[in-house]
């Protein structure tokens, strides 16, 4: 197995490379704002979206390396918006991750399925 080329890797640190763009998707202002600062602490550009409108029209006009999305948000929900994601060509490649505060097993199951094999990880605002 070859190894992969380091200068292929993206890091949102390195000199002179453009630092990677997520889409941070969630309708409650404190969980954006918390990741918001800890990705920007990172390096990392980040793309806001409060509702699921608004986040398939900033994945589609800003092509993000990566999305965090919020699962329950009025209007589209998240899984709705990941189905839409990889339904289109132009977003389908984008990796997702689901952030969500459930916990059951249908729930994690119907996130793996809509968001074709991404993980899921617990809200900022439900970590204790």
């Amino acid at each position: 197995m070859q190894k992969p080329d380091p200068e292929a890797v993206r890091d949102p640190l390195a000199k002179g490379r453009t630092p990677a763009k997520i889409l941070v998707v969630d309708d409650d202002e404190a969980n954006r704002r918390l990741l918001h600062e800890m990705l920007a602490a990172d390096g990392y550009a980040n793309v806001e979206a409060a509702d699921g409108e608004a986040a398939l029209a900033a994945a589609a006009r800003e092509r993000p390396d990566l999305v965090l999305l919020d699962v329950m948000m009025p209007g589209i929900d998240g899984f709705e918006v990941a189905r839409r994601l990889k339904a289109t060509a132009a977003t389908r490649s984008i990796p997702i991750i689901l952030v969500t505060a459930l916990n059951d097993r249908e729930s994690r199951l119907r996130g793996w399925r809509t968001a074709t094999f991404s993980p899921t990880t617990t809200a900022p605002s439900t970590r204790r």
